[in-house]
């Protein structure tokens, strides 16, 4: 394997593993919090962050080694996967990554905030960000990413709502039983 392999299995693999954690954050939390408040606990906590250092590792190595610290390589390349899927020839999407980006690395702060404090989170933001980062996510896999990803959709989405019934359903059983 040569040097240019290395780095493009790098650059993919990067933001799969990201991109599994993120989903792997996504149902633990589903499953543990049952829409109420919740301290993060410490897996979710270091699922979260290594998932946005692997996604950190990927926007570093993409703009070293493809777009060559050149802003406009990057606006380009998303200009011209866009055509190819919608048509319109726009790469004002790149913006939205680095808003991705930056927002969250301030909610691994909250994050960690919540967890030094032992306080739970606000559901509200957390739903926002899980809504926007999974907008995000979205996108680059099942929109831009390979044809294969596309057929993980069902499965992921099917599993998603039953971790999710599962949880709320365990909860009722819980409620009830207080009662």
């Amino acid at each position: 394997m040569n040097e240019s392999q290395l780095i493009d299995l790098s650059i993919q693999w990067s933001i799969r593993v990201s991109c599994g954690l993120v989903y792997g954050r996504l149902l633990y939390r589903l499953w543990k919090r049952n829409g109420n408040a919740v301290e993060p606990g410490r897996l979710e906590y270091r699922m979260w962050v290594i998932a946005l250092l692997l996604f950190g590792l990927h926007v570093f190595l993409a703009f070293h080694y493809v777009h060559h610290w050149r802003h406009e390589n990057a606006w380009q390349q998303t200009a011209v996967e866009t055509e190819d899927l919608v048509g319109i020839r726009r790469g004002d999407g790149i913006w939205a990554n680095y808003l991705m980006l930056a927002i969250w690395c301030v909610d691994v702060l909250r994050l960690h905030r919540a967890r030094f404090l032992n306080r739970p989170t606000s559901v509200g933001i957390d739903r926002f960000l899980a809504l926007f980062i999974g907008f995000m996510f979205f996108n680059a896999t099942f929109v831009f990413g390979p044809i294969f990803y596309r057929y993980l959709f069902f499965p992921t989405f099917i599993l998603t709502i039953w971790v999710w019934q599962s949880s709320v359903h365990r909860q009722s059983k819980v409620d009830e039983s207080a009662q």
